[in-house]
């Protein structure tokens, strides 16, 4: 018999999570949709209307209780709070700020600062990424942004501008900013080129969350931490199945790690001075899938490879078959996190000659297989 339930999420959620439900629905799960913007007693009707076995929906005061109140299996799919007789499951937001700070701090950033709002994820992300820097010897400046958002995430939003620009024209350049999520990143953009400042010259912007439609509408495009949000929906539909057959969890909280940052034109090395180094590093990015080698790089960059040895020690600490293999790795990491294609698959798309290789170069950069990481990260 198939069983019916209801899914009570914001639109942002419902194009995060439900592609994630599609293998469920051959399985004998139907999805019935409710837009979580309604009245709560709105919600609790159609609810009950709609009879479901159980209820997979997102945290928000007020809303979230109130549903789980009604006394059926639910699984809230944002939140790292437990909530008695439901599960919930979200993003390591820490790790989200450990991720950016990491990036960074690898191109060879010295001055840093966090662009936040007052959620609770946003305090977690910015948690992590202060506390990664203290330990490497960085401080970083912050500036909360305190006015209140609408109900949309996607929608335009200015914040408190003239603070900001006051801020950023105050930080020291260049400077790497990490913006709590990705529509804070694009304000940074936006209103660093409304105060002359050049975006990634004087400041490299990274974002989190990954939306594409978001990041590419930004001027220049952002770079931003990858969620596994495949991931994070299919392991919620699991709970969520597991709760209305057996009981199974509740009261937990899964945590789930993020991918990497994909790396945009908002950061685009600004902090190497070197031309030749930044040139190598572009070329990098757009080659890394071709199973090239640095001899090749070293003519198409008109330079003997002693010499690019040489400025990528001095600048990075690291041979250029290293940075490479770091950024193969990097695109390696997000594709164990976001899909279930087999390793020869990934190792392809990230220019490695097979799975084997792809395991050497893993094992030695993230001290795991990829085979061990992914099983690290499900369920």
């Amino acid at each position: 018999m198939r069983k019916r339930i209801a899914v009570v999420i914001s639109d942002i959620f419902l194009r995060r999570l439900t592609p994630a439900l599609y293998p469920f629905v051959r399985d004998g799960q139907d999805y019935w949709i409710i837009d979580i913007a309604r009245p709560v007693t709105e919600l609790r009707r159609l609810v009950r209307e709609v009879k479901p076995a159980g209820i997979l929906t997102e945290e928000v005061p007020g809303k979230t209780g109130a549903l789980i109140d009604l006394g059926l299996p639910v699984v809230v799919a944002d939140t790292d709070e437990a909530h008695p007789g439901a599960i919930g499951i979200d993003v390591d937001d820490w790790e989200v700020g450990r991720t950016a700070a990491a990036f960074l701090h690898g191109y060879g950033f010295e001055s840093f600062a966090f662009l936040g709002n007052e959620s609770n994820y946003s305090a977690q992300r910015g948690e992590g990424y202060v506390s990664w820097l203290k330990k490497k010897g960085y401080q970083a400046q912050q500036h909360i942004d305190r006015e209140k958002k609408g109900n949309s995430y996607m929608e335009y939003y200015r914040g408190q501008a003239p603070l900001l620009k006051k801020w950023l024209r105050g930080l020291p350049r260049p400077v790497a900013i990490f913006a709590a999520h990705d529509p804070l990143g694009r304000l940074a953009c936006e209103v660093c080129q409304e105060c002359g400042l050049s975006v990634p010259e004087d400041i490299a912007i990274v974002g989190a969350n990954n939306d594409e439609l978001l990041c590419n509408l930004s001027y220049p495009p952002l770079s931003s931490v990858t969620i596994p949000w495949l991931r994070i929906g299919r392991m919620a539909a699991e709970l969520l199945d597991g709760l209305i057959q057996h009981g199974d969890k509740a009261g937990k909280v899964f945590r789930v790690a993020p991918g990497d940052v994909v790396a945009r034109e908002s950061s685009d090395f600004s902090a190497i001075e070197d031309p030749l180094m930044r040139r190598a590093l572009q070329l990098f990015r757009q080659r890394y899938r071709d199973p090239i080698t640095i001899q090749t790089l070293c003519r198409e960059l008109n330079v003997n490879r002693r010499t690019l040895e040489l400025r990528f020690r001095a600048t990075l600490q690291r041979t250029p078959r290293q940075e490479l293999e770091r950024q193969r790795v990097a695109k390696a990491r997000t594709l164990l996190v976001q899909t279930d294609h087999k390793m020869d698959w990934i190792a392809g798309q990230c220019g490695f000659h097979d799975a084997e290789r792809l395991s050497v170069a893993f094992s030695k950069i993230a001290g795991e297989p990829p085979s061990a990481y992914r099983k690290r990260l499900s369920l």
